[in-house]
């Protein structure tokens, strides 16, 4: 279950979102509550098919802690925190940030899905 939640973040985080959502997910709480319905369903739909009932509790965990995430600020807050100014900016930034963020999207499947179920 855990594989199939991590392959459905990467295909709704990278394949799916396209500029707009990119772009606007930061100015907008619509779109990102756009951006992260999307997200949500993408990963439940490769844990569980489009057969079987999703778990409403999975779901809203989902869609609320990328939207915590996403629009919040967390990450570059985060990096602050924790003395990693430095590497948030260039030559590392911004790949830095983003290998950050994934860490916690992926840290936040791992919490629901904790098992590697094939």
């Amino acid at each position: 279950m855990l594989l199939d939640a991590i392959v459905g973040h990467f295909v709704a985080d990278y394949l799916a979102q396209n500029d707009w959502m990119a772009r606007e997910k930061k100015r907008s709480s619509w779109v990102c509550a756009f951006h992260c319905f999307l997200w949500a369903g993408f990963v439940c739909t490769f844990v569980w098919g489009f057969s079987q009932a999703w778990n409403p509790w999975i779901m809203l965990w989902l869609f609320g802690s990328h939207f915590a995430i996403d629009r919040w600020g967390f990450v570059p807050w985060f990096m602050r925190v924790n003395g990693q100014e430095a590497f948030s900016q260039p030559p590392t930034g911004p790949w830095s940030v983003i290998m950050v963020d994934q860490v916690f999207h992926l840290l936040t499947l791992w919490l629901v899905f904790p098992t590697w179920e094939f």
